[in-house]
């Protein structure tokens, strides 16, 4: 799977979709899965920017990766920053139901106490370290 950290000049772009396994509308980064064969993590990470939230980055970076629960699943989760954002025509897939919630980077502490998916949290976890400058993701 894939996460993206989209950050737009002083927001960083989250989307909040029903999760139906927990009953609750979650406020998570965009992500997606690896479901295309073959296709590499950053070009499904362009693929989903521009579906969940009708975007390109022109600058991407590879935050590395993480396992989501080792000792019972093989799920690997490829992380990105994407910036230098420029809005692209997409047609939203009908099934998913996801609203794009812009938030003010000047504010990325309340957001990280209000996210309650493991994804979003890392990703946003080290965007916090970028911005404070305390080294790298």
């Amino acid at each position: 799977a894939v996460v993206m950290v989209p950050v737009d000049s002083d927001h960083v772009l989250m989307v909040r979709q029903p999760r139906e396994a927990v009953g609750e509308y979650l406020l998570e980064l965009p992500a997606g899965k690896l479901d295309v064969a073959g296709e590499p993590p950053l070009e499904c990470a362009r693929r989903e920017l521009a579906e969940e939230v009708g975007r390109a980055a022109g600058t991407w970076e590879d935050w590395g990766g993480f396992y989501t629960a080792p000792a019972i699943l093989e799920e690997y989760i490829h992380c990105f920053l994407a910036t230098d954002l420029r809005a692209v025509d997409h047609e939203p897939i009908p099934e998913e139901e996801i609203e794009v919630v812009p938030w003010p980077l000047a504010d990325l502490v309340a957001l990280i106490a209000t996210v309650h998916d493991a994804k979003s949290l890392i990703g946003l976890l080290r965007l916090q370290h970028r911005i404070v400058g305390i080294g790298a993701p």
